[in-house]
């Protein structure tokens, strides 16, 4: 989570909302295949990805693009174990950011699954 809000309510006074394409980043790790899909159609982009082109990495526990040069995952940063944090310093994360995703998601009509857990 981040203040997304505030940048995207300048932005907003400069552009339609319906000229933004906003990707749920955990929702894109879990299954890419349906996210990529409604980027391809926000952007207006003819239909390319295919199931078969995301492989699911086991030691990453991340997906891989499958393309005709092989199998390309992301670099060694992703995929990788967060260091745990104490519950405190969660909480207080959460009550920081809370009401930034609220006006976020009012902002573009849209709800993060992100959100959803705080």
């Amino acid at each position: 989570t981040s203040e997304y809000d505030v940048h995207i309510s300048n932005w907003l006074d400069y552009f339609a909302l319906e000229q933004f394409c906003f990707v749920d980043g955990e929702e894109l790790i879990r299954d890419p295949f349906p996210v990529m899909r409604e980027l391809e159609k926000c952007l207006g982009l003819r239909t390319y990805y295919q199931t078969g082109h995301f492989v699911y990495n086991s030691e990453k526990s991340y997906y891989c693009l499958n393309t005709k040069q092989g199998v390309q995952c992301l670099g060694k940063s992703k995929g990788r174990k967060h260091p745990e944090i104490l519950e405190e310093t969660r909480q207080h994360l959460n009550e920081h950011f809370h009401s930034h995703n609220i006006r976020l998601s009012r902002l573009i009509n849209r709800e993060f699954t992100w959100n959803k857990r705080l």
